[in-house]
């Protein structure tokens, strides 16, 4: 038999390299995507639900406008916000608490919001929109995962362990984020958009509450949570009269809350008539599409479309939207306990804290529990910006979901494979 000799040449090299590079992406390709089966499938149901909520309150809330143009909006944020949870479930884990990324959202955000504050487009009484080819975009719903993203990262790197680490580079870890943050934030309350600047400093100071400060500290920040809101209380009683005489829109409403009959032709009517429609909706409602008070409401679709809600089909639906929402929230804080990366589990508990105080502060709003700010209701309300930023909330915890799954499955992998060894 003849002796064969084959000569590998550099042509050869070449396609074996182009091969096994191919053969490196498939399998890197094949990894990410087996990571979208790893994902929590009752949390996006949870959510399905919300969204289907959302379209039938959206379409109800618009008969008398366009309702077939604001569900087909409505559907494209969904849509859009869908492709983000896809893009977010590309991106390497690492990269969420990174801080060098982190500081580049924060600066990104701060400038966004510093355009819309002095060149943007006015709405709801807050100069807080941009428009980008005849869609608006509101930077303030991008400021929330920036501000959750950058409390986590900073809860993590507080812990005492670190601190030696931060000495030397303190500017870049704590300074300057939290500089990025608080400018942001100014800008903000500048618009003047004064619900989203507290409902973001509360869910911050919550964060670091709960995983930093100790028991003295809490039961202080508490005791001190509850003076403020005496003081407001208090306030908003005896100067009524002049906080609605300002003209200033946060005062007005400041001074109209504790009693809108008083200011039923001027800052409380929004909220009078959100007081009809949930009477007028009884245990049942009205049916869908046949409520009469959202003709009445310049925002039924955004700020007050619990309210339609409630009119509509009633306290069981409205419990049904409330329960939910509270069902997500707690399924959050479940899945943030079961994490073993502490910035995965302050991470989604920050999430779930940003949902459970928007959604209390629209209720307290239409309820007027608390004064109106504007705040969307979670999943639930018309809105692009809102609707896009929640469904990427999602994705970032489905994210870390299937990344504890996968580091789950690499361990218990290695214990087999030295029980294996072992014997």
């Amino acid at each position: 038999m003849e002796n064969k000799v084959f000569y590998i040449t550099p042509k050869t090299r070449e396609v074996d390299s182009k091969e096994m590079n191919k053969e490196r992406f498939i399998t890197s390709f094949k990894k990410k995507f087996d990571l979208y089966g790893k994902g929590d499938k009752l949390l996006s149901l949870i959510v399905i639900v919300l969204l289907l909520f959302s379209m039938l309150a959206v379409f109800s809330s618009t008969m008398s406008q366009d309702p077939l143009a604001m569900v087909k909006k409505q559907a494209l944020s969904i849509l859009i916000g869908f492709c983000m949870i896809l893009l977010v479930r590309l991106v390497p884990n690492g990269w969420f608490s990174n801080i060098f990324l982190i500081n580049i959202l924060n600066f990104l955000t701060m400038v966004l919001i510093f355009y819309a504050t002095f060149f943007g487009q006015e709405g709801g009484g807050a100069s807080s929109w941009i428009n980008i080819g005849g869609y608006n975009f509101q930077p303030s719903e991008l400021f929330k995962i920036a501000m959750v993203l950058t409390c986590s990262r900073l809860a993590v790197y507080f812990k005492r362990t670190y601190l030696i680490a931060l000495e030397k580079s303190s500017f870049w870890y704590i300074i300057l984020p939290f500089g990025l943050m608080i400018i942001s934030a100014m800008f903000v309350l500048i618009q003047p958009d004064v619900g989203t600047t507290v409902l973001i400093g509360f869910c911050a100071y919550s964060l670091f509450m709960i995983f930093n400060l100790s028991r003295k500290k809490n039961i202080l920040s508490l005791l001190f949570f509850i003076v403020v809101t005496i003081v407001i209380y208090i306030v908003s009683i005896y100067f009524a009269d002049y906080f609605v005489g300002t003209g200033r829109h946060f005062f007005e409403r400041l001074g109209s809350f504790i009693d809108p009959f008083k200011y039923q032709h001027g800052t409380g009517y929004q909220v009078i008539q959100s007081y009809k429609a949930i009477a007028n909706g009884g245990l049942f409602g009205v049916g869908l599409g046949q409520g009469v008070i959202k003709e009445m409401l310049p925002a039924a679709h955004t700020d007050f479309i619990l309210s339609v809600i409630a009119e509509e089909t009633g306290l069981l639906g409205v419990s049904a939207v409330i329960l939910t929402l509270l069902g997500l929230v707690f399924y959050l804080l479940r899945t943030a306990s079961m994490m073993s990366k502490l910035f995965h589990r302050i991470c989604i508990t920050g999430f779930a804290i940003l949902i459970f105080t928007q959604t209390f502060v629209n209720i307290g709003g239409l309820t007027s529990l608390i004064p109106l700010t504007g705040v969307t209701l979670p999943f639930i309300s018309y809105g692009g910006t809102s609707m896009v930023v929640n469904l990427i909330i999602i994705g970032i915890v489905q994210k870390f979901i299937s990344e504890e799954a996968r580091m789950r499955q690499t361990t218990n992998r290695s214990k087999v494979s030295n029980l294996k060894g072992g014997r």
